[in-house]
């Protein structure tokens, strides 16, 4: 399994439209921000290097609009990836504070936001595969005998469950009103919000990043938001 980030200089302006805010309270989209592009793959390959078939068991993207005032230090960057995480319903055990290369994926896009603001039409990708090598003979043998439309059909099923579960995820944070904000100790005094995590029980250090709704106090950090309506996960 890997995770790794990458930068595109060209075609972001074009994923500029119906992309994903992980906060209602953000300003529309313009240079304020750019498209972070997000592709979750499970693949078997074959042991043998040179071979170009592969067999796809799950495969989905989505591209989501990161503001530049989200990622201001390492845990803005790990909150945001722990999100997508969850939104993407990445089908295996994926726990972002235990990656080898966590550092460099964090510097990668802070390094990014600071930079994509002079070109608009600049993008980040990021690419979470999980691929499996199997001895040739035996690979050929299963990829022969399948349906020649499965790599395909996978795909479509899996595009289509996410783009369900993103719909309500959207729909979610309208209905009850979530919001993202930097915890301060003066300004949550005397107001009904809660100054501690109500998932975790934790109380909020000094510039926590915490999300909150408008009709209720409940506050909780930006890493572990509720669960979302059908959220079930697969186990590849």
């Amino acid at each position: 399994m890997c995770v790794t980030c990458s930068q595109s200089h060209r075609g972001g302006t074009k994923l500029r439209s119906n992309l994903c805010e992980l906060n209602v309270n953000r300003k529309p989209h313009n240079n304020d921000g750019f498209p972070l592009k997000v592709t979750v793959c499970v693949k078997r390959q074959s042991t043998k290097i040179t071979s170009s078939f592969y067999i796809i068991d799950h495969k989905a993207e989505y591209t989501f609009w990161i503001s530049y005032d989200s990622i201001h230090v390492s845990n803005d960057v790990l909150d945001i990836l722990s999100k997508i995480i969850l939104l993407m319903n990445v089908p295996f055990s994926l726990d972002v504070d235990k990656l080898e290369n966590k550092e460099t994926l964090i510097s990668q896009i802070l390094e990014f936001g600071k930079t994509a603001v002079k070109n608009s039409d600049a993008y980040m990708n990021l690419d979470i595969i999980k691929s499996s090598r199997i001895y040739e003979k035996e690979f050929m043998e299963i990829y022969n005998n399948m349906d020649k439309k499965y790599n395909f059909e996978t795909w479509r099923r899996a595009q289509g469950e996410l783009n369900l579960r993103i719909a309500k995820f959207e729909v979610l944070q309208k209905e009850v009103g979530m919001k993202k904000m930097i915890f301060e100790a003066s300004k949550f005094e005397g107001s009904k919000l809660s100054d501690t995590c109500s998932i975790c029980c934790e109380e909020f250090s000094t510039v926590s990043m915490v999300s909150c709704f408008d009709k209720c106090s409940h506050v909780y950090h930006e890493a572990q938001p509720p669960r979302l309506a059908g959220q079930e996960k697969v186990s590849y």
